[in-house]
């Protein structure tokens, strides 16, 4: 393997949940780091810029900024937020990513998407109106202009349900009373769910530099464990010390207490389809995956519970 100190990563959406983890596993590593940032100025970017990132400001829908982000580049972390309004602005923004980082002679592309993107157009819960064409099929169509842009080395990786969403700020948002010790839900409590970590998506991704080989081509299904919302609240009550606890509840009075409507139909998907990612799919790679109780005790001091 080359010095990883010549060799220039960009990685989009950096200052997000996804993106932080794969800058500071790829730092760790000696990777020379450039995050993509609509804000160099904003406390997001200035702490990744402390870690030893360089900050390039650009957006997708600017293709010039791209042109520029890109020169040198030898690889691309790829990650565009969904786009709930139906315009499909998360397609257009991964073509046009990809556009540049084939001008530029980028050689190895990773995409982040999500477990089940693309399995899900022949599968017959998606023929259900209950859940959202426009998701999954954008998922499916970023995946299809990774695959058919030529780089020399692609790599789509398809996280499940993210352990992060359980700390401030997403928490507030994805599992409304968890501050105050109740982790409220629509998943029946025997019912296990697929999560990953931020830290072993960032090292599927460094895995994925280092390991060419293996990953070129590779679409991995990405968990770090399964584990019922009891489980979970059962580390987070050891973890922290504190009372956690496991409410199952309707639709109706989680949307009283503040869950939005399209958190709770996530949460219905989760409980009657769910991820289908598993921990040993990542493991025959040579991917290390984490416990929920290993992931736990590197945030301790992050979770919020009164």
């Amino acid at each position: 393997m080359s010095d990883n100190h010549s060799r220039i990563v960009l990685v989009t959406g950096a200052t997000g949940m996804q993106g932080a983890g794969v800058v500071k596993n790829l730092l760790s590593g000696g990777y020379r780091v450039r995050a993509l940032t609509t804000d160099a100025t904003s406390e997001k970017a200035r702490a990744l810029y402390d870690k030893g990132a360089e900050l390039v400001e650009g957006s997708f829908e600017d293709q010039p900024s791209l042109d520029r982000a890109l020169q040198g580049v030898e690889a691309v972390f790829s990650l565009q937020l969904t786009d709930p309004s139906g315009q499909h602005r998360e397609v257009m923004q991964a073509k046009s990513l990809i556009e540049s980082a084939k001008k530029s002679g980028v050689r190895h592309f990773i995409q982040t998407t999500v477990s089940g993107a693309g399995q899900h157009k022949n599968a017959d819960w998606f023929k259900s109106e209950k859940w959202s064409a426009s998701y999954w099929n954008d998922k499916m169509s970023v995946q299809d202009e990774v695959r058919m842009a030529g780089f020399e080395r692609y790599t789509i990786l398809k996280p499940a349900l993210f352990m992060e969403n359980l700390l401030p700020p997403k928490a507030a948002g994805m599992y409304v009373g968890l501050d105050s010790g109740r982790l409220i839900s629509r998943v029946p409590e025997g019912v296990k769910l697929a999560w990953i970590s931020s830290e072993t998506l960032g090292y599927a991704v460094r895995f994925s530099l280092e390991n060419p080989d293996v990953m070129n081509g590779c679409e991995l299904e990405l968990a770090d464990m399964l584990a019922t919302p009891v489980e979970i609240a059962t580390e987070l009550e050891q973890v922290t010390g504190l009372t956690v606890k496991y409410e199952y509840a309707e639709s109706q009075a989680m949307i009283d207490i503040g869950f939005r409507p399209g958190v709770i139909n996530a949460q219905e998907w989760q409980a009657e389809v769910g991820y289908p990612a598993l921990p040993e799919m990542a493991n025959r790679l040579g991917i290390t995956t984490l416990s929920f109780r290993e992931w736990a005790m590197l945030h301790k001091d992050e979770f919020e519970v009164s």
